[in-house]
């Protein structure tokens, strides 16, 4: 019966993929049939994930003689585990398990159990470090998942302090504010502000553009100052990048109305904010580059919004054909040379050959290099029979030196007067041996060795020996294979000739 849990014992036992494997087989009740099977860790796993599944029957009944369910019940997440771990009275003999269990209650929103769980070690040892950590890390698990009445109960604590210190010594970057705001807790937000847990408003900020919280944005305008924040254009840029629409509308009504009281006209009583979308930097062009046709489309509707010719450019990398054409009908900034060599890079056939038929003036030789450097084999002949621009015996170098040897060979067969490597800079190797451990490198050199030996010149085979004795240390026995290659077919040392 191995065969039931051959999938996770086979492969890379990675906290995501194994784990996943084996939570499938003891969902499957295969586990059973196959115990004498299993290594001690596969057990450890398949038990913890027993458990994770809520399943505290299978879970016991997979525990070794010798060995308790507590052995592998710590950080478990299941609320009705931790219920009946805190019934049959392991929570209270274990006060490490007990702690481990405070953040996943946190999170799953279980206030009753989290106290309870308190008041079976309450009051707390003089030595409570790890209570303060743990509630640290619940306060954190609550303002992520909104649960007010949680994020209440931890913070009118007193170990409030000791648990916002940890916070900051070990999650710099979550602050409590930071972490509502990116979901969007508005009420959350509220609370902390009235505790005075201020800290992180500008990572709060940053988190709700990157998550489109629109009530999150529109609440920290309200109660702190971004004026440094607004003359970035960050807010915008990034909106029109993430494809949050709502928040681009949000920001051209607060311009538009100029009626936004934020914090900071309550507290100067001037003039009113500062315009957001005066200080974006190119909208469109980070709308392109994630493929918002939605925005584009918006923006050209609502707003005065000029913007550069590599947007078009960052479409082409992307491979975003529909927002190449929508420019093109839309905008009148065009493009460069390096949106066809950007896409032809990366492979993007299709906008290859779109913007050759109507930018064809934008063709050049660099498209075919780029292509044959990343061996795109298809681009490499649509360019060389359809754009006489882009042909370069150099890509032939590009190729080789990359491992693509059938690209290298294909463009070599239309440039049968090239020399291979004559273009190349003179003090770089067509031939890189510098990471032994990938094979391509000499598969390249047998390859250049049947089909093109010419190419073994003084000089090559001088820059071939310096990068071996160059790469050595701990790979020395694999770079002495291919040395031993070199010697036996090229005995000619170049390096001791003039």
């Amino acid at each position: 019966m191995l065969g039931a849990v051959e999938p996770w014992l086979a492969s890379p036992k990675t906290a995501v993929g194994s784990y996943c494997d084996e939570k499938k087989t003891v969902e499957n009740d295969q586990l059973l049939q196959c115990l004498d099977e299993l290594g001690s860790d596969d057990l450890k796993s398949a038990i913890k994930y027993a458990l994770e599944i809520g399943d505290t029957e299978l879970a016991q009944s997979l525990v070794p003689v010798g060995k308790c369910v507590l052995d592998y019940a710590t950080g478990c997440s299941h609320v009705e585990v931790v219920n009946w771990l805190l019934d049959c009275g392991y929570l209270r003999l274990d006060a490490q398990l007990a702690v481990s269990a405070i953040e996943n209650v946190a999170l799953r929103g279980s206030l009753e159990l989290l106290q309870q769980i308190f008041q079976l070690h309450s009051p707390l040892p003089d030595n409570h470090e790890h209570w303060a950590k743990a509630w640290g890390y619940a306060i954190l698990a609550a303002c992520t998942r909104g649960h007010v009445a949680i994020v209440q109960w931890l913070v009118e604590h007193h170990l409030r302090r000791e648990a916002c210190e940890n916070i900051s010594t070990y999650e710099p970057h979550s602050a409590p504010l930071a972490l509502a705001a990116k979901e969007g807790h508005v009420a959350v937000m509220q609370y902390l502000f009235d505790q005075g847990l201020t800290d992180g408003s500008l990572l709060a900020m940053h988190n709700a553009i990157a998550k489109g919280q629109v009530s999150s944005v529109e609440w920290l305008l309200g109660h702190f100052s971004f004026d440094e924040y607004r003359k970035t254009g960050e807010a915008i840029d990034k909106s029109a990048e993430y494809g949050h629409l709502a928040m681009l509308e949000f920001f051209h009504e607060v311009d538009s109305t100029r009626s936004y009281e934020d914090v900071e006209t309550k507290r100067r009583r001037i003039e009113p904010p500062i315009s957001w979308w005066v200080h974006a930097k190119d909208p469109i062009y980070w709308a392109a580059k994630s493929g918002h046709i939605e925005i584009l489309e918006w923006i050209q509707a609502n707003r005065s919004q000029k913007c550069l010719p590599d947007s078009i450019d960052i479409a082409a990398k992307y491979g975003h054909l529909e927002v190449i054409k929508w420019l093109h009908q839309h905008r009148t900034e065009g493009c460069t040379n390096m949106a066809l060599v950007q896409a032809a890079k990366l492979g993007h056939l299709d906008v290859v050959q779109w913007l050759h038929l109507n930018c064809p003036e934008k063709c050049s030789s660099e498209a075919m290099y780029v292509a044959a450097e990343n061996g795109h084999s298809a681009t490499v002949k649509w360019l060389y029979l359809n754009c006489p621009n882009s042909h370069t015996n150099q890509a032939v170098d590009r190729a080789i030196h990359s491992g693509y040897f059938q690209v290298a060979c294909w463009l070599q067969a239309r440039f049968p007067d090239y020399k291979i490597g004559n273009l190349l800079a003179y003090q770089k190797p067509l031939v890189d041996v510098g990471d032994p451990l990938d094979s391509a490198s000499f598969e390249m050199l047998l390859c250049l060795h049947v089909r093109f030996n010419d190419v073994f010149t003084s000089h090559f085979l001088e820059l071939l020996r310096k990068n071996l004795l160059f790469y050595g240390g701990r790979y020395r026995p694999v770079l002495d294979h291919i040395s031993n290659w070199v010697d036996e077919n090229y005995p000619t040392s170049p390096m001791n000739t003039s």
